[in-house]
């Protein structure tokens, strides 16, 4: 019988993570002179690794979560639509800038719904999105 990781303990595992990459950083830069070369590549390799790992556990937490919320993944699928329709044809640059500061905010929005399971946020600025994505080919 196979048991599935929550997002709440795959986050718990990525602060756990970046916890450790932080004090590996700390304790090579406070011993620099006391170790080898060897040692201090190491600790740098690892602690990018352990940063990289944590930024890898969050996102498939987060992509959990979002599964859990359903519905609202078709809207998403429209808004990645709609940007790379927007990308292929840019013909206003205040609105494209306007449409990637609401497509950060949608990144933005998500983690909160995935956190929260609070979806109102997410769709209302997915409905920016697509509007925005309509008029920078305009």
């Amino acid at each position: 019988m196979t048991q599935e990781l929550t997002a709440a303990e795959m986050h718990r595992l990525a602060e756990g993570c970046y916890e450790f990459a932080k004090a590996l950083r700390i304790y090579r830069d406070d011993h620099w002179d006391e170790l080898t070369d060897q040692e201090r590549g190491d600790l740098k390799r690892l602690h990018h690794m352990l940063i990289d790992t944590s930024r890898s556990l969050v996102t498939d937490a987060v992509i959990q979560s979002l599964i859990a919320i359903g519905p609202s993944v078709a809207v998403l699928n429209e808004c990645a639509a709609g940007l790379k329709q927007a990308a292929e044809n840019i013909a206003n640059v205040k609105k494209a800038i306007e449409l990637a500061t609401t497509a950060i905010t949608l990144v933005a929005s998500i983690s909160v719904a995935a956190a929260t399971g609070n979806v109102s946020a997410l769709i209302g600025t997915a409905a920016g999105v697509l509007t925005l994505a309509e008029e920078v080919t305009r």
